[in-house]
């Protein structure tokens, strides 16, 4: 038993210690003005909140090309902003995560539209992973 105890204790001096860092707090922006600068520590998560238009069948949409510094997480969601699904007049939310991969610098490219038509507004925003 002591056998057992005495290796128990070498091997846990001789492991080396593991870092437990937190990961950094997500950035959480809604509705940022275009050209707004934002910046992410590297495996930090963004998630950007848009208002939707769904009467006039207006929804963002976001260009798929934000690599190597960023990556998507999931799709985009759209979530109502009224307790009953059906009520368009309440507008909706649609909304964006990305997490920062490595460092640099990328631009967010949004476009309000309607399905199968050219952007009636755009959006961009400059991302810093630090």
């Amino acid at each position: 038993m002591r056998l057992l105890i005495a290796l128990f204790a070498a091997f846990a001096l001789a492991a080396p210690a593991v870092s437990q860092q937190a990961p950094p707090p997500p950035v959480d922006l809604t509705n940022p003005a275009d050209g707004t600068t934002i910046r992410l520590k590297r495996g930090g998560e963004l998630k950007l909140i848009l208002d939707g238009a769904p009467v006039q069948q207006q929804q963002w949409n976001a260009d798929p090309d934000v690599g190597p510094v960023l990556s998507p997480i999931g799709g985009k969601a759209v979530v109502p902003k009224s307790m009953n699904p059906l009520d368009l007049t309440a507008g909706q939310w649609n909304i964006f995560r990305y997490r920062a991969e490595q460092p640099g610098k990328v631009t967010l490219k949004l476009g309000l539209q309607r399905p199968g038509q050219a952007p009636e507004k755009t959006a961009k925003y400059e991302v810093i992973v630090e």
